[in-house]
């Protein structure tokens, strides 16, 4: 049996250990930071995909995970524009099955929120807020199960983002009748192009929630079909 003392140490320790794991993680390049949850740990997924800097955490049951995704985006695309807002809810949520989408605010900048559920397996669900500023889109996903993607330590999650001294706000170039963005200048890149470059990166990173979800399944599966054929 552990002695009192050492057992009150490792509790001491462990209560210490704690909230570290909750500082914020800072991204002056970027111009933000964000927090892991406490008992989250960081998530390997090899190198960021091209032009997005990635954060991933996986939660304790290994089952869901958080991200946090930045993207360089045109400081004349903006979430008031109509076609800008579709093709980024159409990017990361267009294969997910009863998704919506709602306005809101994150770190003091209006914010697209949607959530949706995978078409394979109901039981996994995926939440999403965007917020463009600073001449960059940021993303922050949670992927898994319902109740944890929907529970304190992810709410605390997408709670804690927040910008490094004042955001930069884009200014939309207007939009014409059929609510597509007029660009500022002949140089402007297409939006289908700004979509190629730079959001669909981020359906990797989306699938990375996938696989860790179906493998968690699978392995629970094969430990339940491994116990039925052995018997005590």
């Amino acid at each position: 049996m552990m002695p009192r003392s050492t057992a009150l140490f490792a509790l001491l320790l462990c209560a210490a250990i704690a909230p570290l794991r909750a500082q914020p993680v800072s991204f002056d390049q970027y111009l933000c930071r964000v927090a892991a949850p406490a008992g989250w740990q960081r998530a390997d997924v090899g190198s960021p995909p091209a032009g997005a800097s990635l954060l991933a955490l996986q939660s304790p049951s290994g089952k869901s995970r958080l991200a946090l995704v930045v993207i360089e985006v045109q400081r004349t695309l903006t979430l008031d524009d109509p076609a800008f807002v579709d093709g980024l809810r159409e990017s990361i949520m267009g294969k997910l099955r009863g998704v919506s989408c709602t306005f809101g605010t994150l770190a003091g900048v209006k914010s697209l929120q949607c959530s949706g559920a995978s078409p394979e397996d109901q039981s996994v669900s995926m939440r999403m807020t965007a917020v463009v500023a600073n001449g960059h889109g940021y993303v922050l996903t949670a992927v898994g199960p319902a109740s944890e993607i929907t529970g304190a330590e992810a709410t605390e999650f997408f709670n804690s983002f927040s910008f490094i001294g004042p955001p930069a706000e884009h200014q939309s170039a207007g939009t014409d009748e059929s609510g597509r963005p007029i660009a500022s200048s002949q140089n402007d890149a297409p939006i289908g192009t700004i979509f190629l470059k730079y959001l669909l990166p981020l359906l990797l990173v989306v699938g990375l929630g996938y696989v860790i979800s179906a493998i968690s399944a699978r392995n629970e599966k094969r430990r339940q079909q491994e116990s039925g054929n052995h018997p005590s």
